[in-house]
């Protein structure tokens, strides 16, 4: 069973909803690709993929699983090392942590106000996993889903009252997962689970 995801998911995520249906069905074998680039479930690159957007290709399956909110953090050392209270809600008074190629959270920033371009953040990477190790180090705050956010015992939550909006989360799969006991049963454990998360 081959699933693909964005590398955080992969990492946060899909590891404790993956262990246990292997303790269900330990014959089924497990394949993560954790990429943030679009595979090609028509050309059978992956059977499964977890997605932040509506996929619209014919012969595919996409099912809208739930919006998960996002959230701002930043390390217990870096509010230490600033001495800033983390209601602080002019996110631009921080050292901000962004993508490097990426426009997600420029856009973003945008729809909250803040007119910015990429040269605001003071570390800039594309990688995902990258990106929230440096948050965990201390160097910045950066946006998150809340439900990984919540769970990091190094982290605070930046200004938490103020609105960071949603991400949704698609399952798709090719259309054979009709006939496919095994990706069907995958499917249906991976969108109750991570329906829950919400």
């Amino acid at each position: 069973m081959r699933i693909s995801a964005s590398q955080i998911v992969a990492t946060d995520i899909l590891p404790t909803i993956l262990s246990e249906i292997h303790t269900q069905e330990p014959d089924i074998q497990i394949e993560v690709v954790a990429t943030d680039e679009t595979d090609n479930l028509l050309r059978r690159e992956a059977d499964i993929a977890l997605r932040m957007y509506q996929t619209t290709p014919l012969d595919v399956i996409a099912k809208k699983v739930t919006e998960i909110e996002l959230g701002i953090y930043g390390a217990h050392s870096y509010l230490e090392c600033i001495n800033m209270p983390p209601a602080t809600s002019n996110l631009i008074d921080h050292d901000l942590i962004g993508c490097d190629r990426s426009e997600l959270i420029i856009d973003g920033m945008r729809q909250m106000g803040y007119e910015i371009t990429r040269d605001v953040f003071k570390f800039r990477s594309d990688d995902q996993v990258v990106c929230w190790q440096m948050v965990l180090a201390g160097f910045g705050i950066r946006f998150n889903q809340v439900v990984i956010g919540d769970a990091g015992s190094r982290v605070q939550r930046i200004a938490p009252a103020m609105p960071m909006g949603t991400m949704p989360i698609w399952l798709a799969a090719h259309t054979g997962l009709k006939i496919n006991s095994r990706v069907r049963y995958v499917f249906d454990v991976l969108y109750a689970r991570i329906h829950k998360l919400h």
